[in-house]
């Protein structure tokens, strides 16, 4: 059957061979591999330094080909001359700019005294769901301004599958004060601070929905700043369908920038892993003594 095709994005094989993905406009999908490679001759120019994961489009122009089914697989029988004109309609997306973009937001973010860190645990993802512990690391000094579990209005919301994760039993929350004790210290931490959080929105969320609860201020800081956007810029893959960076959680891209992941899933452990992230971001291809120093720094306690 004739088709035509719209978009190839680059792959690899199993034992890193040369593989490419392809749709077509009647919106089947066929791989070409290394064998097959100089079908796609005219279009050598475009596809030579394809990276994995990177893309071409070619729906202004796209490229005639015949195909046949083998199974339940598509593959490509002939390919048709390059017209003249037909150029793609993108070019090459280039991450590097904006792997540069995080670089000098992370050194900013990191150097800046007006930036917090802050992390919440909570008791589940529902609307009836309590933040039962919560961190707040200056990024400037890296002194922890805030560290405190929460006790939630009914112990029974700490389940099992709660602790497994957060490592936050019932006896431990038993004797921690409630969100309205503690709440005037996240008001005085966060006033005329950028508060920054990795998915921002959901912690964010969470402590309005308790004041909102509680009957208490809501706490308004200069500004709140989601990590996670220029974390994928440094660190994950660019989906051109979504045109977005592919989120990923904390762990993983700490484990990406050669870091070590400790405490996940504790408020203060994810804010020191933040910020030691975002000190390796600032600088993605140095190791310099200063920089092993300050992810090394000890933490001070504030009063």
């Amino acid at each position: 059957m004739k088709d035509k095709i719209i978009r190839i994005e680059r792959g690899a094989t199993k034992s890193g061979g040369m593989m490419f993905k392809c749709q077509t406009a009647e919106g089947n999908t066929v791989n070409f591999f290394d064998k097959q490679y100089s079908m796609f001759l005219d279009y050598h120019l475009e596809l030579k330094d394809l990276k994995p994961g990177e893309v071409v489009r070619w729906k202004q122009f796209p490229i005639e080909v015949a195909m046949y089914k083998i199974g339940n697989y598509w593959s490509i029988g002939d390919v048709s001359k390059r017209p003249i004109f037909a150029i793609p309609d993108v070019s090459v997306f280039d991450v590097k700019p904006y792997r540069e973009l995080a670089r000098n937001w992370a050194f900013s973010a990191a150097n800046h005294s007006t930036v917090v860190y802050l992390d919440t645990e909570t008791t589940g993802l529902t609307e009836d769901a309590e933040i039962i512990s919560i961190s707040i690391v200056d990024a400037h000094t890296s002194e922890v301004l805030l560290s405190t579990l929460i006790r939630p209005s009914s112990l029974d919301k700490i389940t099992d599958e709660i602790t497994e994760l957060t490592g936050i039993t019932r006896l431990q929350a038993d004797t921690a004060p409630r969100f309205e004790q503690i709440q005037g210290a996240i008001l005085v931490h966060t006033l005329a601070k950028n508060v920054m959080a990795y998915n921002v929105s959901f912690d964010r969320k969470m402590i309005e929905r308790e004041c909102i609860r509680h009957k208490l201020p809501i706490p308004a800081p200069l500004a709140w700043i989601d990590a996670m956007e220029y974390v994928a810029m440094a660190y994950s893959d660019y989906n051109p369908d979504t045109e977005q960076f592919i989120h990923i959680k904390l762990t993983e891209a700490v484990a990406k920038a050669g870091l070590q992941v400790s405490d996940a899933h504790s408020a203060l452990g994810d804010c020191l892993m933040m910020r030691n992230l975002l000190i390796k971001m600032a600088l993605p291809e140095t190791e310099t003594p200063e920089v092993r120093d300050a992810m090394n720094a000890p933490v001070g306690f504030g009063d």
